[in-house]
C-alpha cells in the first residue's frame, strides 16, 4: 500500500514544533544581558535567525544525495560529504557528549524553574540550598531516564500533555511584557552602545571578551540562539514523503521564520517588560506585591518546569534507545562486554553510564565561576549560581557543536557540488561564515578568560585560586576535550549501523 504524501503546512509545522522548546526560556536572560541594549538584543536575534536561514538552502540536496547512499540524519549527512574521522567524532560528540548533557542539564532547569517559582513568596532567602537542588534534580534525572526504559507508552502520554503547557508563558510573556510596558513604562535600560556590557559588582573581575562591548556581545548571544533553534534539522527526514519535495526548502525556511517571529516577539516583550528579560523579572517591572500577581507567575514558571520535563521525557526515550542500540551493533564503550547481557543489565549499563556523566558535571559546576547575570538572584546560593552558570556554558557549547558539524556538513556538499546553485552557494557560506565566527569567538575568549585570570591572579594575591583560575582550567579543558571528541579522535572503531541513532534523533519534536 502506498503510503500517504504529507503537504507543505505539514512540514511548517513540523518544524515549528521541532524548535519550539524550553531554550527560549532560560536563554533570554543570556542574550539581554550580553547585549544590553533592546536594539542590540534583537539585532543578535535576526542575525542567528539568518544564519540559520542560510544552512536551509543546502540541506535539501544533502538530505537528497545521502539519500541515494542510503544515509539520513546529521550523522548521514557528515558522513556522505565529509572524511570518516569527522563522521566518527561526531558520532562519539552526540554518544559521549551531546546526549548524556541532555540528561544533565534538563533536570536542573526543571528544578530551577520551581526555585523561581518559589522565590515569589520568599525573594530574599535560600529556599533551596545547593545539595537539596542537586537532590531534586537528581530524583528528576532518575525519573527521565528510567521510565523511557520500561514504559514508552507512559512517556508518549507525558509528551502529549506536557508539551502543549509550554506555549501558554510563550504566550503570556509576548503579550504580558508589551502591556507591562505599555501601562507602567519599566524594563530594559536605555539603549547602550559603548558602555561595558554587564553592570560592574562590588569588586572587579577578570577581563573576558563577553562583557568587553555589547557589540561582541552580539557573538556572544549566537550559540545562545542557536539552543533555542536546536532540532530545525530533525524535519529533513520529510523531504521524500512531501507530494512536492522541491518546496521542502520553502517549507523548512517558512517554519524557521514562523519560530523567529514568535521568539523574537516574546524576546522583545521580556525585555520591555522585565528589567532581566525573564518571567520572573515581571515583579520589577509590576511593582506591585498582589497575590494575584505572585499567583499567575507562580503557576507560569511550573508551566515552564513541566515543560521542561516534557522535553527530558522525549529525550530520555530517545538517548536511552539510541545508546542500546549502539550497545547491540558493538559500537559503544565497553560494548564487547555488554552487548550479551540480557535487558535489565543493559539498562543498568546505561543507567550507570548516564548518572556517572550528571555527578560529573555536577562536580565542575560546583567549581565553575558564579556569573553576574546571577547576582539578582538572592534566593540561590553561590554553588548553585555556579551549577546554572555551567549549565548556560554546556548548553550553549553543546549546540554550537552541532551547528559545527552542520557547516562541516555543508562544506563538503560545497567542496564536492561546485556546480550548484550560485543562490544555494551565496547562502550556504554566509551560514558557514556566521558559525566559524561565533566558535572563534567562543574558543578565543575561553582562551583569554584563562590567561586574564592568571595574570589577575598575581596582581590581587588575596583572591582565592577556586574563584577564577580554576573554573576557567575546567572550562578550557571541557572545550579542549569537546574539540578533540570531534577533530582529533582517532578511535579505530566504526559504527556498522548509525540508521537508529538518526532516526531517534529526527523523531524529537
Amino acid at each position: 500500500m502506498e503510503q500517504k504524501k504529507i503537504g507543505f503546512w505539514t512540514v511548517v509545522f513540523f518544524v515549528f514544533g521541532s524548535c519550539v522548546g524550553t531554550g527560549i526560556f532560560f536563554k533570554n536572560k543570556t542574550i539581554l544581558a550580553n547585549t544590553n541594549s533592546i536594539s542590540l538584543l534583537l539585532f543578535s536575534w535576526i542575525l542567528a535567525i539568518f544564519a540559520i536561514v542560510c544552512l536551509c538552502f543546502s540541506l535539501k540536496e544533502i538530505v537528497h544525495q545521502s539519500k541515494l547512499k542510503n544515509e539520513s540524519g546529521f550523522l548521514g549527512w557528515i558522513k556522505t560529504f565529509c572524511k570518516t574521522r569527522f563522521y566518527k567524532g561526531f558520532r562519539n560528540f552526540m554518544l559521549y557528549f551531546y546526549m548524556p548533557s541532555l540528561m544533565f542539564f534538563l533536570p536542573y532547569y526543571a528544578i530551577q524553574s520551581v526555585m523561581d517559582a518559589l522565590s515569589l513568596f520568599f525573594p530574599s532567602e535560600v529556599i533551596i540550598p545547593f545539595w537539596g537542588m542537586i537532590l531534586l534534580s537528581l530524583l528528576v534525572f532518575f525519573y527521565v531516564t528510567i521510565v523511557p526504559m520500561f514504559s514508552k507508552k507512559a512517556v508518549l502520554v507525558q509528551s502529549n500533555i506536557f508539551s502543549f503547557l509550554k506555549f501558554i508563558p510563550l504566550l503570556f510573556g509576548i503579550i504580558g511584557g508589551i502591556i507591562i510596558f505599555a501601562t507602567f513604562g519599566h524594563g530594559t535600560a536605555p539603549n547602550h552602545f559603548f558602555e561595558p556590557n554587564l553592570p560592574p559588582r562590588d569588586e572587579p573581575t577578570p577581563f573576558n571578551l563577553t562583557n568587553c562591548t555589547p557589540f561582541l556581545g552580539i557573538i556572544a548571544s549566537i550559540p545562545a540562539i542557536f539552543f533555542s533553534f536546536d532540532g530545525f534539522y530533525n524535519s529533513s527526514s520529510l523531504e521524500t514523503k512531501m507530494k512536492n519535495p522541491q518546496n521542502f526548502s520553502k517549507a523548512m525556511i517558512l517554519g524557521i521564520l514562523v519560530v523567529a517571529a514568535i521568539y523574537l516577539t516574546f524576546s522583545l516583550g521580556m525585555a520591555l517588560g522585565a528589567k532581566d528579560g525573564t518571567i520572573i523579572g515581571l515583579e520589577n517591572a509590576w511593582e506591585s506585591d498582589a497575590i494575584g500577581v505572585k499567583v499567575i507567575k507562580f503557576i507560569l514558571l511550573l508551566l515552564i518546569s513541566f515543560a521542561v520535563l516534557g522535553t527530558a521525557n522525549n529525550w530520555g526515550l530517545y538517548i536511552t534507545d539510541s545508546i542500546k542500540s549502539s550497545v547491540d551493533e558493538k559500537t559503544f564503550l565497553f560494548s564487547l562486554k555488554t552487548s550479551s547481557l540480557n535487558n535489565w543489565k543493559k539498562c543498568t549499563f546505561i543507567e550507570l553510564f548516564l548518572f556517572s556523566y550528571f555527578i560529573f558535571f555536577t562536580l565542575v559546576g560546583c567549581f565553575f565561576i558564579d556569573d553576574v547575570i546571577y547576582d539578582n538572584y538572592k534566593y540561590y546560593d553561590v554553588t548553585s549560581k555556579k551549577i546554572f552558570s555551567f549549565i548556560d556554558i554546556i548548553t550553549n557549547w553543546s549546540s554550537l557543536f552541532v551547528f559545527i558539524g552542520l557547516g562541516i556538513t555543508i562544506f563538503g556538499f560545497l567542496i564536492s557540488n561546485k556546480n550548484c546553485e550560485l543562490k544555494v552557494k551565496i547562502f550556504s557560506w554566509l551560514g558557514i561564515f556566521f558559525i566559524a565566527i561565533s566558535t572563534l569567538f567562543e574558543v578565543s575568549n575561553c582562551i583569554i578568560s584563562l590567561f586574564s585570570s592568571i595574570i589577575w591572579q598575581f596582581k590581587h594575591s588575596d583572591t582565592k585560586i577556586t574563584e577564577y583560575i580554576i573554573p576557567n582550567i575546567l572550562k578550557t579543558l571541557l572545550l579542549a576535550v569537546i574539540v578533540w571528541i570531534c577533530f582529533f579522535n582517532k578511535n579505530k572503531e566504526q559504527s556498522k549501523n548509525i540508521e537508529n541513532i538518526n532516526q531517534n534523533i529526527q523523531n524529537i519534536a
